[in-house]
């Protein structure tokens, strides 16, 4: 690759040996004595905290419809095609267009620490990406356990794909970038429970050609300066600014423009890194690699057909040395100069163009890991010095961070011996797991079966709302579902009977868990934000339901022998029903005690102006906010008529209270809505006064009769309309 310099490696050779022309001298690099174990994941320290959240059935490329060019196009018009002549021998996208699993080169890391250090309150912040379309941004606090787990999340969203996500060291600031914009925020957090973000900055991408941004890079030594590049190769060099004697940025002024544009390059794979000064750039695409400072620019790598750049890393805080990654070997390079030091071979599928890097700082050490995004693996290779040499310390290795998805993205926090580490997965699943270096053999991790979210579907408008044999309705149904195990769950809701005989032991069945009760957490983006089951529960919610008698035979077989995914729906479904339906009963029956206690005429009154009109439904629907996890909302429509009765009804008390005795009852609201499953929305009925009522005058008695005679008579004549 550097024909004619000092170090180079001898592939195929099992000596690890290099040359050194200058001495004529062998060399070899590998220390046998490796200062420090291999990492290895705790095999049983898996965990999931977000659940995969991309949609499946986006409308994006189908990997299915794509035709290469040893396939025949020729009658098929609604496919994307790749011409022959792109894919001729020895082109630099020829192995990448032809590959089955397609690759982005435009996306980064979409997960990020930011270690947030204040006087008050020092938190670490989990940045990643999310939404069913990749375009929402999450900001989480992480708890300070051993095993860190989501606390409290802030979600921005934005108006395209998320493709990179990258940190300022040492700063409350971050950058997220986006095909569109570069967007510059800063984190506040106010407690361990609160989090804040602000957007400072946002850099169109009219800045720089109009193309799509290809990478984003923040000077590590000057925390102002900010490198972009587009797809086609143009860059520049930006300086965020404080404007008004403000203490945050809040603008942006473009320094430099210039590009690497090459009319050969397809690809749209670029990189833009930092040297040792803040204006100086090392510029990467798939066949060459540029020094550019503001005095120069300087072509110092041109990749031959037998191998192709991937990726290039400057470790945080480092001046001196890079690692370059190609797709035959990974190297230590001198930024001075870039200036060979030591190349290795990984001896990775070279036609793997998804693999990327992860340098970390362990002692002397720089700690490399070659992550693929297309396959399960991580390889480690470890640069260090000895005796002012470059060395490889021990053997080259490999891990598994992930039962069976591979890694998009690899977070650490706080690099060591032992640490936590979070990944996420193309499919924008979150997870994390714990590393430790020991010598031992390399583990798959264990995939612990998630609980299964149950969905509860919006239960439809009840088709019997009048009293009928529900241990008739309940027979039938069960013969259906027995059937057809699809359907039982959606029909369910709209088929059970509004009154009637129900299960008498349902108190018991719920305790057994046969017939489960669930409460449903809104913990966003938390790992114990699910639907969980009530086994404990409050006696107000069995009280509407002791009247009913025995029919849980059928029931209670299905539920002990059937094993299906529709289980569960059907307790949930079931549940509800039981519990809602029943109010107006439950409502009736405290407007009856009443108007047994009330005078005839009252009672009369009563009659007359109670309206039989449907009970107030619940509606019950699920939504699925950003950690997917199910919520449970709950309304009663009210009854303008139902509302005005107690004061028409205080009226008439207040008129009679002249010819009573001061120690007369005053009445109560003739109607009570109790809900079991919104306390603050039930309401309960006032009991009724135990005090005798004193007799009524005989001359009050017919005049009350009276008007009683002549109002019916008014409301005939409007109903009829005409004249009586």
């Amino acid at each position: 690759m550097w024909p004619g310099k000092n170090v180079h490696l001898t592939y195929g050779v099992d000596g690890t040996c290099t040359f050194d022309r200058a001495n004529d001298s062998f060399d070899f690099p590998r220390v046998r004595g490796a200062k420090s174990n291999p990492l290895r994941p705790l095999k049983s320290s898996y965990h999931c905290l977000v659940p995969p959240q991309l949609d499946q059935r986006s409308e994006d490329i189908d990997t299915g419809s794509i035709k290469t060019a040893s396939e025949i196009a020729d009658h098929t018009a609604d496919t994307y095609f790749v011409p022959k002549s792109l894919l001729k021998a020895g082109h630099q996208e020829s192995l990448a267009a032809q590959d089955h699993k397609i690759y982005d080169p435009t996306y980064g890391d979409l997960l990020a620490i930011l270690r947030y250090d204040a006087s008050r309150i020092t938190a670490n912040l989990l940045i990643s990406t999310t939404g069913s379309y990749g375009n929402i941004l999450a900001v989480s606090i992480l708890d300070s356990s051993e095993m860190p787990a989501l606390s409290t999340t802030k979600a921005i969203q934005f108006n395209s794909r998320i493709k990179q996500i990258f940190t300022i060291p040492e700063t409350r600031h971050f950058g997220v970038r986006t095909s569109v914009s570069v967007s510059i925020f800063e984190a506040h957090v106010e407690s361990k429970f609160s989090v804040g973000v602000a957007r400072l900055v946002e850099i169109p991408q009219e800045s720089l050609a109009g193309q799509a941004f290809a990478d984003a890079c923040v000077c590590p030594q000057m925390e102002a300066y900010i490198a972009l590049i587009d797809v086609k190769g143009n860059f520049g060099l930006f300086k965020l600014i404080k404007r008004d004697l403000d203490r945050n940025f809040n603008d942006y002024r473009r320094l430099y423009l210039s590009t690497i544009h090459d009319p050969a390059e397809l690809s749209n794979f670029k990189r833009v890194r930092f040297s040792q000064q803040n204006d100086e750039l090392l510029l990467m695409s798939r066949s060459s690699l540029h020094l550019w400072s503001s005095r120069q620019q300087v072509c110092k790598v041109v990749a031959n057909y037998w191998s192709r750049l991937l990726d290039l890393c400057v470790p945080n805080g480092q001046t001196d040395y890079c690692i370059l990654l190609t797709t035959r070997e990974i190297s230590l390079v001198q930024l001075s100069g870039f200036e060979l030091v030591l190349g290795w071979s990984h001896h990775l599928d070279g036609q793997d163009l998804s693999l990327k890097l992860s340098v970390q700082r362990y002692k002397d050490m720089f700690e490399c890991h070659i992550i693929s995004q297309i396959n399960p693996l991580v390889l480690v290779v470890s640069f260090g010095f000895l005796n002012g040499k470059a060395r490889i310390f021990g053997d080259p290795y490999f891990y598994v961070p992930h039962p069976t998805e591979p890694a998009q993205s690899i977070a650490f926090l706080d690099y060591g011996t032992k640490f936590v580490f979070f990944q996420l997965t193309r499919e924008l699943e979150i997870s994390r797991m714990q590393m430790q270096r020991s010598e031992g053999d390399v583990e798959v991790p264990e995939k612990k079966l998630p609980k299964t979210q149950e969905t509860i579907p919006a239960l439809p408008k009840f088709l019997d709302t009048t009293t009928s044999n529900c241990g008739d309705e309940a027979a039938k149904l069960l013969e259906k579902f027995a059937a057809d195990e699809n359907d039982m769950y959606l029909s369910l809701g709209s088929l059970v009977p509004t009154a009637g005989p129900v299960p008498g032991n349902l108190e018991s069945l719920v305790a057994q868990n046969e017939l489960v009760v669930y409460d449903a957490s809104e913990r966003l983006f938390s790992d114990l934000g699910q639907i969980q089951r009530l086994h404990s529960l409050p006696d107000g919610l069995f009280r509407p339901l002791r009247q009913f008698e025995n029919r849980e035979s059928r029931l209670k077989s299905i539920l002990q022998n059937k094993r299906s995914p529709c289980l569960d729906r059907i307790n949930i479904n079931l549940g509800l029903s039981l519990l809602t339906v029943h109010k107006k009963n439950q409502g009736d029956r405290g407007i009856e005690e009443i108007r047994s206690q009330l005078p005839f005429e009252l009672a009369a009154l009563l009659d007359q102006w109670r309206p039989h009109e449907p009970h107030g439904t619940s509606i019950f629907s699920h939504t699925e906010p950003l950690s997917q996890v199910p919520a449970i909302s709950t309304s009663q429509s009210s009854k303008k008529k139902l509302k005005t009765r107690p004061s028409k009804l205080a009226g008439f008390s207040q008129r009679l209270s002249q010819s009573r005795p001061p120690r007369s009852s005053q009445l109560v609201p003739s109607s009570s809505q109790i809900s079991t499953l919104s306390p603050a929305s039930s309401q309960t009925a006032s009991p009724p006064s135990s005090q005798p009522e004193a007799p009524v005058p005989s001359q009050l008695r017919s005049s009350l009769l009276t008007q009683s005679t002549s109002s019916q008579k008014k409301r005939k004549k409007r109903k009829l309309g005409g004249f009586m």
